[in-house]
């Protein structure tokens, strides 16, 4: 049922943020369950802190395929680090890729946070208002570890692990080395660029929704080795 509340009307339930428009640089890996544990002990030896652990679910809209045109993206992501919790933290986000070169992803990047104790339905049935549907969407568990020099990201999706370090491209490589993450797979696009991939060499049509319920879901873990190959 939708509420005639807005969603950030009551400041002791809801919180925004305007985060602004900036460059992001990232380096992304594709790793086995074996390599994350590998990744996990380096970040400990560096003291690389781990910041947060939550699940997340991302849903991607358009509108007449104007940002699939565009190479952009136009995002809300559910975040829920504790499931017990009332108030879950949103991002809305939009993308634009610029480049992928020697692996390094630069994309220009808006994005607007907020928390609220209402479901995000209310919000998909704003987002239909004005002609936004959902394209796809997935679910996955991030990990963060971070300093005031870089970020990395484990990610756990239904079909496997991609890593990601972001920072200034200086930082990205350096401590691409200090983890010892240089010999990884790189793969700049996105995860469901992943998805579709792993489905093609599978044999199977890919869905819109990538989910860890999903009985049919390829896994990365058993096609590494063709994915090499490619």
């Amino acid at each position: 049922m939708m509420h005639s509340k807005a969603l950030t009307d009551d400041k002791k339930k809801a919180h925004s943020t305007f985060v602004g428009v900036h460059l992001e640089i990232e380096k992304k890996y594709l790793l086995t369950k074996e390599e994350v544990c590998i990744v996990e002990k380096n970040c400990n030896k560096i003291s690389l802190p781990q910041t947060s652990n939550q699940y997340e679910k991302n849903q991607n809209f358009d509108r007449d395929g104007i940002f699939a045109k565009e190479d952009a993206r136009l995002r809300l992501r559910t975040k829920i680090s504790d499931l017990d919790g009332q108030t879950k933290n949103f991002e809305f986000t939009y993308k634009k890729r610029i480049s992928i070169e020697n692996g390094i992803k630069k994309e220009t990047e808006l994005n607007f946070d907020f928390s609220s104790a209402q479901r995000s339905e209310n919000l998909i049935e704003l987002f239909k208002v004005v002609g936004l549907a959902e394209k796809d969407c997935y679910e996955r568990i991030r990990k963060t570890f971070s300093n005031n020099e870089i970020q990395l990201t484990i990610d756990q999706f239904p079909f496997g692990y991609i890593a990601e370090l972001e920072g200034d491209e200086e930082k990205v490589l350096q401590y691409e080395s200090l983890l010892d993450m240089g010999n990884l797979i790189q793969y700049g696009k996105s995860c469901d660029d992943v998805y579709a991939e792993l489905c093609k060499i599978k044999g199977v049509l890919p869905k819109n929704v990538i989910l860890f319920n999903d009985q049919e879901m390829p896994l990365f873990e058993d096609y590494k080795e063709i994915w090499m190959k490619k």
